[in-house]
């Protein structure tokens, strides 16, 4: 008797199935992978416009906080004229708001003096994210950021809470 060589058709089966299963998975992490790939330009973007408030901030003093927003320059920094002006591929605007007018250069404890949202496509990302942060003048006369908690990057694991 003859001894076939090759592979069953059950084999086949469920070799392409292992390999089925194994790029499902693969498609995910790539495409979470791709995502943050894409929000980096957000956050990259949003380097430079925290500089601008830095800078609006040592001008003008946290008791003008209220003037460091769009639309709004200074000596050596700008804001541009609308959060829309910011748009890219990946980013749909960038709005700053200044927060309340301190009435002190001095603060007792962490005290937010300006905001900066980040609004990323929803053409690239499925959905639309927003990317909020905050602002803190310190008791040390400084200025720290913080990812606030109404950022809905935060859900989608696009940014975490608290970063800066």
């Amino acid at each position: 008797m003859k001894k076939t060589k090759g592979f069953t058709l059950i084999e086949l089966m469920i070799v392409i199935a292992i390999i089925g299963i194994l790029a499902a998975i693969a498609f995910q992490a790539y495409s979470s992978y791709m995502k943050k790939a894409k929000f980096t330009e957000a956050t990259q973007q949003l380097e430079s416009v925290k500089t601008q408030v830095a800078l609006c901030l040592q001008e003008k003093g946290i008791t003008q906080s209220s003037a460091c927003k769009i639309g709004a320059d200074g000596f050596g920094w700008e804001f541009k004229a609308n959060a829309t002006d910011y748009a890219t591929k990946y980013v749909k605007s960038i709005n700053v708001v200044g927060a309340t007018d301190q009435t002190t250069e001095t603060v007792a404890s962490d005290t937010l003096v300006s905001t900066v949202t980040v609004t990323v496509n929803s053409s690239q990302f499925g959905a639309e994210y927003t990317l909020v942060v905050g602002g803190y003048w310190t008791k040390a006369g400084q200025l720290d950021w913080k990812v606030e908690s109404t950022s809905t990057c935060i859900a989608a694991k696009l940014c975490a809470k608290g970063d800066k």
